[in-house]
């Protein structure tokens, strides 16, 4: 039998029970929204998604028929740039040759400079008309220029060279850059490339907000079964502490039933005495009497 005390203490269990199952229903109720909301949001982008991607693939075949040719012309393009790259390196080492015969040979003045003023000049003799004086004057100093020019056939040699790769770079540079313009034309011309790369895009941003959504959703689900358990378990609790309580009621109630009968029986006792005795009935005697007949 539940004392004074127990009682209490297992209404307030009760009671602080029936709180908790009301907040843990409140946020399941919120957190099946939501996971709900997400898990929505998850299917919408992908069926969003799927025939998208179905476009993608025919475009790609497509792309991929016409890519063979730009394939071709793209690796063609890297290696003249790959030749462009070992030219311009060698050129960097023969200008080191040069300036270490410079400076070896005690040179103070630009080779290169010499040649060109010796180039110039015969130029203008060749194409100018001019005085035989004049002509002489010329020839003078361009047979100066070579005697100095011609000091360090080395030197001659370095410059020829360096000519001539520089010439062949800038050869192989033309090349590479005629292919890739070719290549950035058909690129922006191609429409099926454009929507290639759009639709990849595009695809991709909607697959990252699917991925954000289903992440929320499976976060939430988790959360939902955790918080489902746990109201499970405060069920089995306060069905528990309901079970003590009505217990504890019916107690009580029987024991009052039977202190009551044992009160009516007691009174009928002194009623029934007064009629042995033959004394007066209260109106309160009569009630007894006829309640025990």
């Amino acid at each position: 039998m539940l004392e004074g005390m127990e009682r209490n203490s297992a209404n307030q269990k009760f009671n602080d029970l029936k709180k908790e199952i009301s907040g843990i229903k409140a946020r399941l109720n919120s957190l099946n929204q939501d996971k709900e909301l997400h898990y929505k949001n998850y299917i919408e982008l992908k069926n969003k998604i799927s025939p998208l991607i179905s476009e993608l693939k025919l475009l790609k075949s497509k792309k991929d028929k016409s890519s063979i040719n730009l394939k071709d012309i793209k690796e063609k393009r890297d290696a003249y740039n790959k030749e462009v790259k070992g030219l311009a390196s060698k050129i960097k080492e023969m200008n080191s040759k040069k300036e270490a015969l410079l400076t070896k040979l005690g040179f103070k003045f630009d080779i290169e400079q010499i040649k060109r003023r010796i180039d110039a000049l015969e130029f203008k003799i060749e194409t100018e008309v001019m005085s035989l004086d004049k002509e002489k004057q010329l020839m003078k100093e361009i047979n100066k220029l070579r005697l100095t020019f011609g000091k360090s056939s080395e030197i001659k040699k370095v410059l020829d060279e360096v000519s001539e790769i520089a010439r062949e770079l800038n050869e192989k540079r033309k090349k590479a850059n005629e292919l890739h313009n070719s290549l950035q034309s058909t690129y922006r011309e191609n429409k099926d490339f454009n929507r290639f790369i759009e639709l990849s895009k595009e695809i991709n941003g909607l697959r990252s907000k699917s991925k954000s959504f289903f992440e929320l959703f499976k976060k939430e689900k988790e959360e939902f079964s955790k918080l489902n358990n746990e109201l499970k378990s405060k069920l089995l609790e306060i069905n528990s502490a309901n079970s003590i309580l009505r217990k504890g009621i019916n107690e009580a109630r029987n024991i009052r039933k039977i202190e009551e009968r044992k009160k009516l029986d007691e009174m009928a006792k002194q009623v029934e005495e007064k009629l042995r005795t033959k004394k007066k009935l209260t109106a309160e005697d009569l009630i007894i009497f006829r309640g025990g007949n």
